[in-house]
């Protein structure tokens, strides 16, 4: 039996639990005009993708050049993942490259008939905004289409100790769903949600944040600065 990944990185545990993931003041208003969410799902699920290991299964974002971006505990500890578009389109994508402080991996790039999503620079989000989640929670179909739920921004929490910003949403999300993207009402993907807690809430890690990092491991740099930490699988 496969398990739906949703893990809290070791690092996110102990600072919510010393209470050092403190809220971070955002100001300003998302001044995009708002869509329904079945348009939102219409424009986005296309190029969110299953993920299937031996291990378990977890949601990634089709992104620019065809490089796929999900959690780095997806597909680890595994070098090479199946990834299944909505269409039915099926690849053997190689993990590019990963940050496991900051929970970030890139697979591929592959050539999908899907449009390519880009993570949204935005980053005026208020308690209160409209956010969804789409990714594959629970999923074990071999052929599955991506889920959709709403709910709003409940929080904005910093890690300052690595620049990020975490998006916390009431949004309603299980394992499988790490690695699928939070989405505005404006259509703009703005994270990318990572684990629950204790299901109570899901946590993504901000668009506008994680964009540098994304950046730097699709160029082969060492952004967590922790060397190769891969699993040797034989041997």
């Amino acid at each position: 039996m496969k398990i739906a990944m949703c893990a809290i990185p070791l690092a996110l545990i102990t600072l919510i639990a010393s209470g050092c993931l403190s809220s971070s003041e955002h100001n300003g208003s998302n001044a995009m005009p708002g869509y329904t969410a079945t348009e939102v799902y219409k424009e986005i699920s296309a190029s969110i993708v299953y993920i299937d290991t031996p291990m378990g299964t977890g949601s990634g974002i089709y992104i620019d050049d065809g490089y796929i971006l999900t959690c780095a505990h997806v597909p680890w500890p595994f070098e090479i993942v199946r990834v299944v578009f909505p269409s039915g389109e099926e690849f053997q994508a190689g993990v590019l490259s990963s940050d496991p402080m900051a929970d970030l991996a890139v697979l591929g790039p592959v050539t999908a008939d899907a449009p390519h999503l880009s993570l949204s620079p935005n980053d005026d989000l208020n308690i209160g905004d409209s956010i969804y989640i789409i990714g594959y929670p629970g999923e074990d179909d071999e052929y599955p289409q991506p889920s959709l739920s709403q709910g709003l921004v409940s929080r904005l929490r910093s890690w300052d100790a690595e620049g990020l910003i975490y998006i916390q949403t009431d949004a309603a999300t299980a394992g499988g769903a790490s690695g699928g993207a939070l989405v505005s009402s404006a259509g703009e993907v703005i994270g990318m949600i990572g684990f629950t807690y204790s299901d109570v809430f899901g946590l993504g890690a901000s668009a506008a944040d994680i964009s540098p990092r994304v950046e730097g491991l699709i160029a082969g740099e060492d952004v967590s600065g922790m060397g190769n930490r891969d699993l040797p699988l034989y041997g």
